[in-house]
């Protein structure tokens, strides 16, 4: 059962939960962090349907922030679940309408369970610095999702540029699988590894972090090629002596081949949005090899580094003698021509 409080605040909303939760007999000693939510209308239903998910796991208090900023006067009206259907957890849906929409953070902060980690969650639209953002001050891991940004690549480049320790993106944990098989494939043993490739559909920026984690751990140039999709498709292995190659054409199904070796099927479906944001739940410290990906990214993709192995051949200043030069010609170059001698004077008398 939902409590609605309309134009309420932030000390009656706390008293509707500690109500509510007495009437049912529970306590706030079992969650584990508070899990803010800033959404708009269009996705706060999927958004609250993945924390709910999340919180069988990670029992927590969900507060989805509404913001419906426009002309009028400030008001907040609230919803209010503890345990029943909406998780073992408590829920609360904040719309902040007005002015109040811009105080997000004076809305949220008496909400917070005390003594606990606090991790946001942008679904759709995010701030370009999140680290700075009000509410995302306050919280221990910020999390975003530049797959569902109008131009995902471009909403990479701000996180790449404005990374924080504590920040993480739902594209990045879109590539766990695929992190996992290729580090499993390279458990068995190969041959050097001179290059890589990631396939992936258009403006995929799963393909482009999955590409940086290879680039920083293998130490070889790694490109990215467009293909038809689903998502990342396949990752491609270049070695001294073939390929290894990982390739999912159906978005289910990946097929893991190795040249002269045998090939091998291995599940690797495309994950729902609430195994996405479980995955992030479980850890809440910085994600040192998300921050790695994102600085070779800010390097460049397929740009050889000192200690990386490289097909390119290194420049030089050299000029090649042809092997062709003949004796009198190695001679001609040692002797100037007469006309390039210095005169002799004369002896005077």
């Amino acid at each position: 059962m939902s409590l609605l409080l309309e134009g309420t605040n932030a000390s009656e909303v706390n008293a509707a939960i500690s109500a509510e939760r007495h009437r049912l007999g529970a306590t706030s000693t079992g969650m584990v962090l508070t899990f803010v939510i800033i959404t708009d209308e269009l996705h706060q239903s999927e958004a609250t349907r993945a924390a709910t998910f999340s919180a069988n796991q990670h029992p927590c208090r969900i507060i989805v922030v509404i913001p419906r900023p426009a002309r009028g006067k400030p008001q907040l009206d609230a919803e209010v679940w503890v345990g029943d259907r909406e998780g073992p957890g408590e829920t609360v849906k904040l719309r902040l309408k007005g002015p109040l929409a811009h105080q997000q953070a004076s809305v949220v902060l008496p909400l917070l369970l005390p003594d606990t980690p606090v991790v946001v969650w942008w679904p759709a639209h995010s701030p370009d610095l999140p680290a700075d953002d009000s509410v995302g001050r306050m919280a221990n891991r910020r999390i975003t999702d530049a797959s569902f940004a109008r131009k995902p690549i471009a909403e990479l480049d701000l996180r790449i540029a404005n990374y924080h320790p504590g920040d993480t993106d739902l594209a990045w944990t879109r590539t766990t699988p695929w992190r996992s098989v290729l580090a499993t494939a390279l458990d068995e043993p190969y041959e050097a590894i001179v290059g890589a490739t990631v396939s992936a559909e258009r403006n995929n920026p799963s393909a482009q972090l999955l590409a940086g984690w290879l680039q920083a751990k293998l130490k070889v140039p790694v490109a990215v090629k467009n293909s038809r999709g689903p998502g990342i498709t396949a990752v491609t292995l270049q070695t001294k002596g073939g390929e290894i190659r990982l390739d999912r054409s159906d978005g289910r199904m990946a097929e893991l081949t190795r040249t002269h070796g045998i090939s091998r099927k291995i599940p690797l479906p495309r994950r729902e949005l609430r195994d996405l944001v479980s995955e992030e739940l479980r850890r809440l410290d910085s994600d040192e090899v998300y921050a790695e990906a994102l600085a070779e990214l800010k390097k460049g993709l397929g740009e050889p580094t000192k200690g990386r192995r490289t097909v390119r051949p290194a420049a030089t200043s050299k000029v090649a003698i042809p092997p062709a030069a003949t004796k009198s010609t190695k001679t001609a170059a040692r002797k100037p021509p007469k006309s390039a001698r210095p005169a002799r004077k004369k002896a005077t008398k």
